[in-house]
């Protein structure tokens, strides 16, 4: 990892690995399946289609999947807060307890490059934020 291609070449095992884990498990199509890289959101109707899919994508690709199940209708997708209800998704922003709101020192060891785009990314999230708070957007 590291390299440009690096993450392009984990995405695209991944899709693999999830497409052969599908088709071998009785899961015809899952309800909702977004997956970034290695992490993979998914909702089916049964817990033991979820629990042969993910020993499916163990055995295909030789990593290690956890379950995550949600509590009151709430899951946790990587920086995402996903509230569910029997015919919608509600976002919001979500932080791990451990996060320390800290973000990289400016004048630490990396390429111009990947500063400019840290702060891109704070940009951008500012601005969808401030836009999702702005009454009747």
């Amino acid at each position: 990892m590291g390299l440009p291609l690096g993450v392009l070449f984990a995405q695209a095992f991944m899709a693999h690995v999830e497409e052969e884990a599908i088709k071998k498990s009785l899961l015809t199509k899952p309800v909702l399946d977004r997956r970034y890289v290695d992490d993979i959101f998914v909702c089916v109707d049964d817990l033991q289609l979820l629990e042969e899919l993910r020993s499916n994508l163990q055995v295909i690709s030789g990593l290690k999947f956890t379950v995550e199940l949600n509590e009151n209708n709430r899951l946790p997708f990587l920086d995402v807060m996903v509230y569910g209800s029997s015919d919608a998704f509600i976002t919001s922003i979500y932080r791990k307890p451990t996060n320390a709101s800290k973000c990289m020192n400016g004048e630490g060891e990396c390429t111009q490059d990947y500063k400019r785009e840290v702060i891109k990314a704070y940009v951008r999230r500012a601005i969808k934020e401030s836009v999702r708070f702005i009454p009747g957007a």
